[in-house]
This record gives C-alpha cells, sequence and structure tokens, in this order.
C-alpha cells in the first residue's frame, strides 16, 4: 500500500517575486523546466507523526536526510501561485519539490508541495508531501 505523509519545511531565504512569476510562466515549459526552477532555503524540517503511524521510520529517515543536508536548498517547479493578501509580496504557492527520498537513487521533481512565502522578507513555509510503500 502507498501511504501519503506531509513534512514541514520552514523556508528562511528563497526568490523573489520576479522570480517566482518566471518559474510559474515556464512551469510546464519543456525547453526551460530545469532553467526556471527556484531554490528554497529552509531551516528545518518537522513532521507530526506519533510513533505508532505506518512508515514513521522511513519519514524519520527522510526528515533526518532533509535536517544532514550541508545546503539545507532544494529546487522547485512552480505550478501555482496566488496572492495571499493585498502587499502584493506574500504568496500561496504549489508546485513540485526536487528532491530525494528515504532509498531513492536519483532526484526529480516527483514531490508535492504547498505552502506559504513572502517575497519581501524571503521567509515562508511549505508542506511537503511524501509517498512511501509499506513492505508488506
Amino acid at each position: 500500500m502507498i501511504y501519503a505523509k506531509k513534512l514541514r519545511l520552514e523556508l528562511v531565504d528563497g526568490p523573489s517575486k520576479a522570480e517566482l512569476v518566471d518559474a510559474l510562466k515556464y512551469a510546464y515549459s519543456k525547453q526551460r523546466r530545469q532553467a526556471f526552477a527556484v531554490t528554497f532555503k529552509f531551516k528545518q524540517a518537522t513532521h507530526s507523526l506519533s510513533e505508532d503511524d505506518c512508515c514513521h521510520d522511513a519519514v524519520q529517515a527522510t526528515i533526518d536526510r532533509l535536517n544532514n543536508m550541508h545546503s539545507k536548498k532544494l529546487s522547485a517547479l512552480v505550478t501555482g501561485l496566488v496572492h495571499e493578501d493585498g502587499s502584493g509580496e506574500k504568496f500561496l504557492v504549489r508546485g513540485m519539490l526536487e528532491f530525494c527520498q528515504y532509498k531513492c537513487i536519483k532526484a526529480s521533481f516527483n514531490d508535492p508541495y504547498t505552502g506559504f512565502f513572502d517575497t519581501g522578507n524571503r521567509a515562508g513555509w511549505l508542506d511537503v508531501e511524501i509517498r512511501f510503500a509499506d513492505d508488506k
């Protein structure tokens, strides 16, 4: 069975408003997909699973892998962008993250995310959905 679990990334740096808009504009361009990915830098990854939850060990291994990354930077495609308020600086974002999960061989843009990002102070959060298959 496949299980989907959410991780939260606390963002401490990221793209400008213009970079976000360009990334959205070229998200589905076959020729320019890699060139218009944006980079989010995060402080820490967390989850809210109990020890009894399925896939707890795999989720914890993914959290440890993220938190032990030297640069703590992840590339992201932006497939949705909505103004969060009237300031013009705060956005609700969604897309796909490039990350090599637990027991992954090659990183790709496979992990969907949703979140909030303030381009004024370059901070926010992302909820990343990671999928695991149990061993049964």
